[in-house]
This record gives structure tokens, C-alpha cells and sequence, in this order.
């Protein structure tokens, strides 16, 4: 990580360098929006979120989300999608 001032530039992908195992963390916040950074390496449990929506992007791999009564999303690198509360989902990495 870099700062400039009080400004921070991060690599996302130095920030889970060698990261094997699941994990979930806020890389920065800006007003009241948190950026996270998931590794996921098996399937997420259902969840739901009532007030916010998710926006997802890929950096490696392959990410399947699940959408509650609806198709799967698959999304490669580079790819984003965004997500919108009041339906159940689920992702998990290609098996």
C-alpha cells in the first residue's frame, strides 16, 4: 500500500497475495459504502441483504452467484456485476 497525503493506493491483488483460504475484509470506506475483499474458495452460505446492494468483481478465477428463484451469474475477470437487495444469494468459486 502507498499513500499519498492522506490519500491510499491499494492493488487488490497484492492485498490477498498468497491467500489460500476463505476470507472476507473491508479494504477502505468512503462515506457510508464499505469496498470488501472476498477470497472464496468453497460455497457461501445464503444470505440476503434488505438495505444495500452488492456489487461484485472478479479478479481471478471464476464466481458463480446463485439469485433466489432465478439463473446462476458467472462472472470471469474483469467482469462485474451489481446485485440488488430482497432476494436470496449465494456464490461460490468454479469447481
Amino acid at each position: 500500500m502507498q499513500k499519498i497525503g492522506q490519500l491510499e493506493v491499494f492493488n487488490l491483488n497484492e492485498l490477498i497475495k498468497d491467500q489460500d483460504e476463505y476470507t472476507n475484509f473491508i479494504v477502505s470506506e468512503v462515506n457510508d459504502h464499505a469496498l470488501r475483499l472476498a477470497v472464496i474458495n468453497g460455497e457461501f452460505h445464503w444470505h440476503k441483504h434488505e438495505d444495500c446492494d452488492e456489487l461484485f468483481y472478479v479478479l481471478e478465477g471464476e464466481l458463480f452467484i446463485d439469485i433466489e428463484n432465478s439463473e446462476t451469474v458467472s462472472l470471469k475477470p474483469e467482469d462485474i456485476f451489481l446485485y440488488c437487495p430482497s432476494k436470496y444469494n449465494a456464490s461460490y468459486p468454479f469447481k
